[in-house]
């Protein structure tokens, strides 16, 4: 049978700024199906990694791969079959919450039917008139992952979903995060929280890899740490 490669497989990354090294030989894989945190302090290059898988980003050296292709220069080809959400998210003006969606839609050529099940999925189908101006934070970062959504990409990218939320927000999105990857996505994200990513290492300088997988029960791969990872187990109801 032909091996099937890794949705995402990062071989000895590197991107500096100068002279800071914000991403330095970083290696790690992702398989399908997998929730996989990146986790790091701030400035530890965290967003750097992902944009550069993301193709958004040139490295100085090593590769990023998604489904098996280089993600630079970057691929059109592969942009259907992702979703991202930027850490700084920003909306049209003056466009409510279903304008917005329907906005995404049209860009990605999706029926407007779409756009009734997304607010359903992310809980606004009772904010679906208001202006996001209008909404609470926790809202627009569940408008946000919504609009990452809504093409149905195989693969969610999500940079620092949870900050700036209330404890109680940022429970509500967790949960959100998980019935994605149980409804068969493999998600990526960034976070400096350690009360949620179970099973994630922890690094200085460098960006420190980790996930955890609910469909095979195992630990993902990690790299640039300085410590071994916690012990793993699935994100917290």
């Amino acid at each position: 049978m032909p091996v099937v490669p890794a949705v995402i497989e990062v071989t000895d990354l590197r991107k500096s700024y100068g002279a800071v090294r914000a991403v330095d030989g970083l290696s790690f894989s992702v398989e399908d199906g997998e929730f996989f945190g990146i986790l790091g302090p701030n400035g530890a290059g965290k967003t750097t990694t992902l944009e550069i898988i993301e193709g958004l980003r040139e490295p100085d050296g090593g590769e990023a791969r998604l489904f098996g292709v280089s993600s630079w220069p970057r691929q059109p080809a592969l942009l259907p079959r992702i979703g991202v959400q930027l850490q700084a998210s920003s909306f049209f003006e003056r466009l409510s919450v279903r304008e917005q969606l329907h906005t995404f839609a049209a860009l990605y050529g999706v029926a407007e039917s779409r756009v009734d099940e997304m607010l359903e999925l992310v809980a606004l189908t009772d904010r679906a008139d208001a202006r996001t101006e209008n909404l609470s934070g926790g809202q627009k970062q569940r408008l946000s992952i919504a609009c990452s959504l809504v093409h149905d990409p195989e693969l969610v990218f999500l940079d620092e979903p949870s900050s700036g939320l209330d404890p109680q927000a940022r429970r509500n999105l967790w949960d959100l995060l998980r019935s994605i990857n149980e409804d068969g996505r493999t998600v990526v994200l960034t976070t400096h929280f350690m009360t949620r990513p179970s099973g994630c290492a922890i690094g200085s300088r460098s960006s420190t890899t980790a996930g955890f997988s609910p469909r095979t029960r195992r630990p993902a791969s990690y790299a640039g740490s300085t410590r071994r990872p916690t012990s793993a187990s699935p994100p917290a109801s």
